[in-house]
């Protein structure tokens, strides 16, 4: 019996879905007409984005060219490291590999509790971008998908301000 390689995942944060990446998910999809469960995930995402009037993550994933102004956009951005994120999550084979921790910063922290099913990716991929990037203070705080939840650091013009919350 051969042993499992162990794995620790880090899950990315802000400004990893960068023109380098873009098309990324396209090796994700199913081929020759076969659905995977990737194609279920991505077209429950577009579905969502699609109902709102936003852009969906295939439109944005299969654009030709990057473009900062729409692709770094909070609710973009988001969704897109999201799904980019899940997809490498997906693929890991568990049959040869134990995954013995998942880590992360930023946008990686709601990575790490949406992996473990502690959050909906609504919280993750979509809520948390737009309230991150909507606000006029940028923080770091952890949702619990009604609001802000725990300890941050508010960063505001006049500089780092420390907040406890409860």
């Amino acid at each position: 019996m051969s042993r499992k390689e162990r794995l620790v995942v880090i899950c990315p944060g802000r400004g990893s879905y960068t023109k380098e990446t873009l098309g990324y998910l396209k090796k994700f999809r199913g081929q020759n007409s076969s659905r995977t469960h990737m194609d279920e995930f991505i077209e429950d995402l577009d579905s969502r984005r699609a109902s709102r009037g936003e852009p969906t993550i295939s439109e944005l994933d299969n654009a030709t060219t990057f473009a900062p102004g729409i692709h770094t956009k909070g609710e973009n951005a988001s969704t897109l490291i999201y799904a980019c994120s899940y997809a490498d999550f997906q693929s890991i084979d568990r049959e040869k590999n134990e995954i013995v921790a998942v880590t992360g910063n930023s946008m990686g922290w709601y990575l790490t509790l949406a992996f473990a099913g502690a959050l909906d990716v609504d919280v993750v991929a979509e809520g948390q971008g737009r309230q991150h990037f909507q606000a006029e203070v940028v923080a770091q705080e952890v949702f619990d998908g009604d609001g802000r939840a725990d300890a941050g650091v508010d960063v505001q013009r006049q500089g780092a301000v420390a907040k406890h919350a409860v």
